[in-house]
């Protein structure tokens, strides 16, 4: 039973081959022994130390969508098309994008061109391609790496379009452009082994290329080790618990190792756990919960939901909830060298009663078909999720008019694929995720708020300082702090919601902590800097404070737009123009449409006299914010 919540809607080798089923009703019985490789004393070791002693695995491993989940770009590897009209425009931000190679390297181009032009450019970035993510079975979407921070690329090339188009998520206006942070969850279903800042958003000291063996089969230094003494198991006859073999695990913790990734949703830490903590083997429900999003029609599917819907497949049910991942697929070999007929003989394996009529297809059609069960049964079609692409849905069923078209979908309500009994507090928790991460409407906070328990302190003070209640917020975040003295989110937030309750002072105070405890929290830096200039009453002493604060930040993320324009304003302030003026042209040359650098840069060429170049900033500024609420003032100051 699945528990719906529906509020507010107004060197060596080491792994033993998972066992590839050849019938849905076979044991998964785990024996009675326990796997040692889930002691967290037992370390992940790469990818490479499998190769030696499974060669032929680690070659068709590295061909499968696990495999080229993520890699460097590389122009003798390129599907897409990189000519001249390889070019996508963005109408609603008036950028365009190009990709184009500089020998081995890939770039992104986006421009803008003036108005009733196709040649002159008015606004040029480039960005260098660091890693391309996907298997380039359906898409292919790249990622920048900038001092150690990751983000994803606007453009993505669709491969059964064999055409650019916007990433997914950037159209309708929402074009991020190069600002979308990849965190933790989205590179630890892309990549092996990472090494991740704990507290930061988007920052990784090291991420390796691919899923690798252990993402399935857990640590494998404990089996190795006992390879390099000889104490060898025969598989044939025992279980190896040195190491996991997720075709020996119960059904349900063979779907949790799958669903790591193949139940793409939101993800409901558990005691501040990281989805990197899961090992192969444990329920995933143990280290963190994930919540689909569910729409009508109900027969929408998204690209990672292969768990879900196989759950809701007859075949599943008449197994005896038996039929699992592996059942059909290999996840050693790519499924592009997969003949069909191997999909249809685990198929025959259960349907095999030879006085049933096991098909209804005419002859003819069955023929054309080559009797394949898959293309009748699994149906094809877009996804919720990723536009462009067709994507077989694994609720495995007689079709009739619920293949997935293009209908208008609605949200109905996040369902809980990981726990059949989820807390209404965890559901509250993933209601709040939600409206964090996608913008969500004020209905999604209402049941977020609705759900989460009284003394989930800090989520509800987020929560409540969301939806305007700072007085209830202030309240739940001493108490959240009170809990854990040391988080300095708790500290940030606090010091947000008292600037929300116009007491800026006291929210200094807390940025101020936040910011000693971690300078690499620049956000906090960022707020220190900008309440200080706010309260100073001595000019001087409180600009060279904030110099230091904007310039430490800027050698940790030196390509950011607010840290580059609020030392611009510094700079202005204290007299030096070149200074300022190079800042503020830096952060224009990240976000050109950026508020605070255009309006400076105005006020700056005016006190330089030069107010030619101050009205061209000026057409700028109104180009890109028509509505801008202090028009008066600044053309005041042309007089």
């Amino acid at each position: 039973m699945t528990r719906y919540f529906l509020i507010g809607l107004s060197g060596f080798g080491f792994f033993a081959i998972i066992i590839w089923a050849a019938s849905c009703s076979r044991s998964t019985t785990t024996g009675s022994g326990e796997y040692l490789n889930l002691s967290p004393n037992v370390h992940y070791t790469g990818l490479e130390s499998c190769q030696s002693c499974h060669e032929d695995i680690y070659e068709t491993f590295l061909e499968t969508g696990m495999g080229k989940s993520l890699y460097l770009p590389d122009p003798a590897l390129a599907i897409e098309d990189f000519g001249p009209e390889s070019v996508v425009y963005d109408s609603h931000s008036n950028f365009y994008y190009q990709p184009f190679w500089r020998g081995k390297e890939m770039f992104i181009r986006e421009f803008r061109l003036a108005p009733d032009s196709s040649t002159d450019t008015l606004y040029l970035r480039l960005e260098k391609v660091d890693y391309v993510i996907g298997s380039g079975h359906q898409t292919r979407s790249y990622l920048m790496e900038r001092s150690g921070y990751y983000y994803e690329i606007p453009i993505t090339w669709y491969v059964s379009r064999k055409s650019w188009a916007l990433s997914p998520g950037y159209d309708n206006g929402n074009n991020t452009r190069f600002d979308r942070e990849i965190g933790e969850d989205c590179m630890a279903c892309h990549t092996g082994t990472i090494d991740f800042v704990k507290g930061s958003e988007n920052q990784f000291r090291k991420v390796s290329l691919g899923i690798d063996c252990e993402k399935c089969h857990g640590p494998g230094q404990l089996h190795i080790e006992r390879m390099e003494r000889d104490e060898i198991v025969d598989v044939g006859e025992e279980i190896d618990y040195s190491i996991v073999n997720p075709g020996k695990l119960e059904v349900q913790l063979q779907f949790d190792v799958c669903g790591q990734c193949h139940l793409q949703g939101i993800n409901v830490l558990k005691n501040e756990a990281s989805v990197l903590d899961f090992r192969p083997g444990e329920r995933l429900k143990d280290r963190f919960n994930i919540f689909i999003k569910q729409y009508t029609p109900l027969h929408n599917f998204g690209i990672a939901s292969h768990g879900e819907r196989l759950r809701q497949s007859r075949c599943f049910m008449g197994s005896g909830e038996q039929l699992t991942c592996i059942t059909c697929h290999n996840p050693h070999e790519s499924i592009h060298v997969t003949e069909a007929s191997i999909y249809t003989q685990q198929c025959l394996n259960c349907h095999s009663d030879a006085d049933a009529v096991m098909c209804g297809a005419s002859a003819d059609l069955r023929a054309v078909e080559k009797d394949n069960c898959i293309t009748c049964h699994m149906a094809k079609g877009g996804t919720r999720d990723i536009p462009h692409v067709t994507f077989t849905d694994h609720k495995i069923r007689v079709l009739g008019d619920t293949a997935q078209t293009e209908e208008v979908r609605r949200f109905l309500r996040l369902v809980c694929m990981t726990d059949s009994y989820p807390s209404p507090d965890l559901a509250g928790q993933a209601y709040l995720l939600y409206f964090e991460r996608e913008a969500a409407g004020p209905s999604i906070l209402d049941s977020a708020l609705q759900l989460l328990a009284a003394d989930t302190y800090f989520a509800r003070a987020k929560a409540e300082h969301y939806a305007g209640r700072n007085a209830a917020a202030l309240r739940s975040i001493d108490a959240a702090i009170a809990a854990e003295p040391a988080d300095v989110w708790r500290q940030f937030k606090k010091g947000e919601i008292l600037e929300a309750l116009s007491r800026p002072a006291d929210a200094l105070k807390l940025y101020e902590q936040a910011y000693s405890a971690r300078p690499d929290l620049l956000q906090a830096g960022l707020k220190v800097g900008i309440l200080t200039l706010r309260l100073a009453t001595e000019r001087g002493p409180a600009l060279e404070k904030v110099r230091k604060i904007f310039s430490d930040c800027l050698k940790r993320k030196p390509f950011d737009h607010q840290l580059l324009a609020n030392l611009g304003f510094v700079e202005m302030n204290s007299g030096n123009f070149s200074a300022a003026h190079e800042l503020f042209s830096k952060a224009l040359s990240y976000q050109p449409d950026y508020l605070l650098a255009l309006e400076n840069m105005v006020i700056l060429q005016l006190q330089k006299s030069d107010k030619v170049a101050a009205r061209n900033y000026f057409d700028q500024l109104l180009a890109a914010h028509p509505n801008y609420a202090k028009r008066s003032v600044l053309e005041a100051m042309f007089e």
